[in-house]
């Protein structure tokens, strides 16, 4: 597991964090009136207050990064709707059943490979205290058909990788000969005193 450092914009990391409170809001007002909401036709006085920490700007800004050199990148995630996740070791209760994200996988690494990860992952997780579920990292990463040019990437922003992380990608490394980056932002431009 090796790490690289992408350089970010600071800027780009505020944006992010503004953009996904007002689609959050957005969306929980349009909810609450059981209707598309209208544009705005006062103009705003004042600025807007309070903290909240809503998305994942780090991932965000690594999978872009890897979209922008013309990789597929699937996201970890269970959603059945979206074609661009994947379920890896997360999730066995969905695994069993076939779940598109799972199959994605099964289809570029193989059945008994995914297997014995899993066996592997199992056994070794169950030495760690706490939760033991998942451990996928957060991207796949790949060009083609995936069966040549691919690894996984974990972004992370200031935050440590865990030691259940640490465990699952060397699992990853091993049983399916597959590296495991862990992409840390490097905020370029951001100000002594950020505003707030």
């Amino acid at each position: 597991m090796r790490e690289i450092a992408l350089p970010v914009d600071w800027v780009q990391r505020e944006m992010y964090q503004v953009e996904v409170r007002y689609l959050r809001d957005r969306y929980l007002l349009e909810k609450e009136y059981g209707r598309p909401l209208p544009a705005l036709t006062v103009e705003l006085v004042g600025t807007p207050k309070g903290k909240g920490k809503w998305g994942d700007p780090a991932l965000a800004a690594v999978r872009e990064h890897f979209r922008k050199d013309e990789y597929t990148v699937w996201v970890s995630g269970s959603e059945e709707n979206l074609e661009d996740r994947f379920i890896l070791m997360s999730y066995p209760g969905l695994r069993r059943k076939g779940h598109p994200a799972y199959k994605r996988m099964v289809e570029i690494f193989g059945e008994e490979r995914l297997k014995n990860l899993n066996k592997a992952a199992e056994k070794a997780k169950a030495n760690l205290s706490g939760n033991r579920g998942g451990g996928d990292p957060d991207l796949f990463v790949f060009k083609g058909d995936g069966k040549q040019e691919r690894f996984f990437v974990e972004a992370k922003d200031k935050d440590p990788v865990s030691p259940k992380q640490r465990i699952c990608f060397e699992l990853i490394e091993k049983h399916l000969d597959c590296d495991v980056f862990v992409a840390r932002l490097k905020y370029e431009g951001q100000p002594a005193n950020p505003p707030r």
